[in-house]
């Protein structure tokens, strides 16, 4: 991989792009646009958005029924309020899952409004941001390449309710395939994250993560091998509902130890998918959802004590000693913070293209560092943590720097197009679950489709921008009666259509 130096009229243009980031949405969006600081250009969430946009979608989200509720978000869709800022979001596990399936390659959700899709990655003033929405579930994701995989028919049944937003294995390797970023958004934590960072004060704030963490049913491994490969400049993530933040060192022998033991396949192996297995993770699952909701149907006795210490809270907690008081302005009443600054440089990409091309494509990839920040955040509540701002220097030869609108990344439409055709093929039939668990088998598979991947970007501009193409295909919250159905979204079959990727099968596997 060559480095793309920047001419001397490049570097003076140099700057940073300041993003706020939020954690769990939860459809306050009012309340989060009013926490974002006025000089923050973009706002990234991280999951749980919750896009309803009327009564009937209520039916298609993994949320207990006592905690239904349409959020602020219909005003929005309806056009009666304007996205104050720019606004990307991934999924989580509190989903209009319905709406988000319509939309799987990415689109506006509203005005002003952009879903990464289930994976996803743009361009915005020179950053590369990336994105991987859900959460990582093994029995899910084995299921997912077994011979009988769950089909998304409305209305979903208490398995498919919840499978929906499980990290489908095609999107794990889009996600192993997409190159290096800015900015890599999950909802998931990555397996041991807790390592590189203030382990001591996250247990203080959420005790029951000891045992989480020693059972070995925190994080996601999907995510720390992500992380390990692709190596972005920032991460940031929620879920947990706590402020976190580490620096992952690369090249350290930690960092190989960590993606070592998150794939371990003899640990995989043992993992048999039983009756009793299912048990215990549709348990841990109703834990979370029931935390996400901040009241437990099944709350045990740490769960009750962490509650009340939340509740006894004065102040939000304040950032580890991984960020520097010169980086950090400080945490506001409603959780404000200003995150640790990163450094990055444009470089070109590795894809194999002729010396004609190289131009075109140097500023298509940003280069891998040598170190990952992590921040996690809290969900939108008083004195909590759940919104930061972040300054991340820009790539000025890409063509969205001096541009205020969204552009597509050539890589991200190549990986659709040749992903989605290569799992319809027998090669695809023949890889199992735990193939794409096994680091030798994974790199076999990623170095083969990475080829197709270079060829289809190479032949894509990198200056196209994302059309605001949004209409309100599915009814609005005015209208009484609606049918439990998909609503097929222009923005899907526009992209589909301009990039040659194959239509998505809404209601099958």
């Amino acid at each position: 991989m060559s480095t793309n130096i920047p001419d001397s009229d490049s570097i003076c243009d140099m700057k940073p792009v300041r993003i706020a980031v939020e954690g769990c949405c939860h459809g306050k969006l009012n309340k989060i646009y009013l926490q974002v600081p006025k000089n923050a250009e973009l706002l990234v969430i991280c999951g749980d958005f919750q896009a309803i946009r009327n009564q009937r979608d209520l039916k298609a989200m993994n949320v207990p029924q006592k905690y239904l509720e349409m959020g602020d978000f219909p005003n929005y869709y309806l056009g009666k309020k304007k996205a104050p800022i720019l606004t990307v979001f991934i999924g989580g596990n509190h989903e209009l899952s319905l709406y988000l399936r319509e939309l799987q390659y990415g689109g506006w959700v509203a005005p002003g409004i952009y879903y990464l899709g289930e994976f996803g990655t743009i361009w915005y003033k020179g950053l590369r941001i990336l994105g991987a929405s859900g959460i990582y579930s093994h029995d899910s994701f084995v299921k997912a390449k077994s011979d009988n995989p769950p089909a998304y028919k409305l209305p979903y049944n208490h398995s498919t309710i919840r499978s929906i937003y499980h990290v489908k294995p095609k999107n794990f390797l889009k996600l192993m395939l997409s190159g290096s970023s800015d900015v890599m958004l999950s909802h998931d934590w990555p397996k041991g994250i807790w390592e590189w960072g203030n382990k001591g004060t996250l247990l203080k704030n959420k005790p029951f993560l000891k045992t989480d963490i020693e059972r070995g049913h925190l994080g996601s491994p999907l995510a720390t091998t992500a992380m390990t490969h692709l190596k972005p400049k920032n991460w940031f993530s929620l879920h947990m509902h706590t402020f976190f933040e580490a620096t992952v060192k690369h090249e350290s022998p930690a960092a190989k130890t960590a993606e070592t033991s998150a794939l371990d396949p003899g640990e995989n192996k043992r993992r048999k998918i039983s009756v009793e297995s299912e048990k215990l993770k549709d348990a841990n699952e109703i834990a979370l959802d029931m935390d996400d909701m901040d009241v437990s149907e099944e709350t045990s006795g740490p769960d009750e004590t962490l509650q009340m210490e939340q509740k006894e809270e004065s102040k939000d907690i304040s950032p580890s000693g991984n960020t520097s008081a010169e980086d950090t302005e400080g945490t506001s009443a409603e959780g404000l913070t200003d995150a640790k600054n990163s450094r990055s440089h444009a470089e070109e990409p590795s894809s194999k293209i002729t010396k004609k091309d190289k131009k075109k494509a140097a500023a298509k990839f940003r280069s891998a560092g040598p170190e990952t920040y992590f921040m996690a955040l809290d969900k939108c509540l008083p004195r909590r943590s759940f919104i930061a701002a972040k300054s991340i220097e820009a790539n000025p030869q890409h063509p969205s720097f001096k541009n205020k609108n969204l552009y597509y990344d050539p890589r991200a439409i190549a990986i659709q197009k040749v992903v989605e055709n290569f799992v319809k093929t027998p090669n695809w039939a023949d890889i199992s679950a735990q193939d794409l668990l096994e680091p030798e088998k994974l790199d076999n598979l990623l170095a083969e489709l990475n080829e197709m991947v270079d060829f289809e970007a190479a032949k894509i501009p990198n200056n196209s921008c994302i059309p605001k193409n949004f209409k309100k295909v599915a009814p609005d919250v005015k209208v009484q009666v609606v049918p439990m159905q998909y609503w097929p979204n222009n923005q899907t079959k526009d992209y589909c259509e301009k990039w040659g990727v194959p239509e998505p099968d809404l209601e099958g596997p």
